[in-house]
């Protein structure tokens, strides 16, 4: 099963949209699912409040379109993006990445997975699967590709580049040689997956 666990603002909601759910970013997951086979598994704080009962979110998502009147324009694209929504991570306090740990030991049967986040608060062995989008226009067609390379097995060229923790890692490494950090060991791991 691959999974394709999701934050909603700054992902599919921006600054630029003014925290409204932007349907071109909507389309974007749909087609993330699309070539992967990908199901949804909400991180968002979103999520709160549900008891991960995924049924009541799917309902307080449709009232949230209903609202903002996207139903009559994409509807389409509506129904898809909830048919792919199969769960969401347990709120656990701490960083973002154990709530995620937490999924994934209760979900043996997940092979592959990618995190979708604008915040960076994820475990180092998840680093390799996270991509790191902008606050202010969300997902891109880029990180589109990124994660569908990720979570069809194949090697993401610049992996470095996918998120700003690896980033400051590399920089670090780079500029002042003497700090010790685990950037050359990640990215061996990284590396041996392939």
């Amino acid at each position: 099963m691959k999974i394709l666990f999701l934050d909603f603002d700054g992902v599919i909601t921006t600054l630029n949209t003014r925290w409204k759910i932007d349907m071109n970013n909507v389309k974007i997951i749909n087609d993330i699912c699309d070539k992967t086979d990908a199901k949804i598994v909400v991180t968002s704080s979103w999520r709160i409040g549900y008891a991960n009962v995924v049924s009541a979110f799917h309902e307080s998502l449709k009232q949230y379109f209903i609202k903002n009147q996207y139903l009559d324009h994409f509807k389409k694209e509506f129904d898809k993006f909830i048919n792919n929504i199969i769960g969401m991570t347990e709120s656990i306090g701490g960083l973002r990445g154990d709530e995620i740990r937490f999924y994934m030991n209760e979900h043996p049967e997940v092979d592959s997975y990618v995190i979708l986040d604008d915040d960076s608060d994820m475990c180092d062995y998840q680093l390799f699967n996270f991509v790191q989008t902008d606050t202010y226009e969300g997902i891109t067609e880029r990180d589109a590709k990124i994660c569908v390379d990720i979570l069809n097995g194949v090697e993401v060229v610049n992996a470095i580049r996918m998120n700003d923790e690896l980033k400051f890692r590399w920089r670090l490494r780079c500029r002042y040689p003497e700090i010790k950090n685990n950037i050359e060991e990640l990215l061996e791991k990284y590396r041996s997956k392939f």
